[in-house]
C-alpha cells in the first residue's frame, strides 16, 4: 500500500502532492507537522523514516529513525519551541516512548 500527501493551501486549492521518495517502493505517512518556516515534516511508519519537504513539496531530507534506535513510530508533533517530539509503540507489554529531537535551525 502507497500512501501520498495532499497539501491545501488556505482557500482549499492544491498546493502540492507528494508520494515519498522516489527510492522507497512503498510509502506510509501517518503523521504530518509544519514549521514555523512553513517546512513540513512527515512521519513515514513503513521505512520508520522522517521526510523533510519545503513549501513547494519539494525533498529536501529524510531521516531514517533506525539510526536513532527508534522502531514503531506512530506519531510526532512540533512543541512551542521547535523540538520534535516522536511517539513510538512498545513491544508487547512493554510501555511506549517519546524521543525528543531538535530540528536543524535550516527547517525551523
Amino acid at each position: 500500500m502507497t500512501g501520498k500527501l495532499l497539501a491545501i493551501d488556505r482557500t482549499g486549492r492544491l498546493n502540492f502532492s507528494f508520494s515519498g521518495p522516489s527510492r522507497f517502493e512503498h510509502f506510509r505517512p501517518t503523521a504530518v507537522a509544519v514549521t514555523s518556516k512553513d517546512t513540513t515534516v512527515l512521519l513515514d511508519y513503513l521505512n520508520n523514516v522522517l521526510i523533510v519537504l519545503n513549501q513547494k513539496g519539494i525533498l529536501l531530507a529524510f531521516q531514517f529513525l533506525s539510526d536513532f534506535s527508534m522502531e514503531t513510530s506512530d506519531a510526532m508533533c512540533i512543541d512551542n519551541e521547535g523540538f520534535l517530539l516522536i511517539g513510538c509503540r512498545g513491544k508487547g507489554d512493554e510501555n511506549g516512548t517519546i524521543h525528543v529531537m531538535k530540528i536543524v535551525d535550516r527547517f525551523m
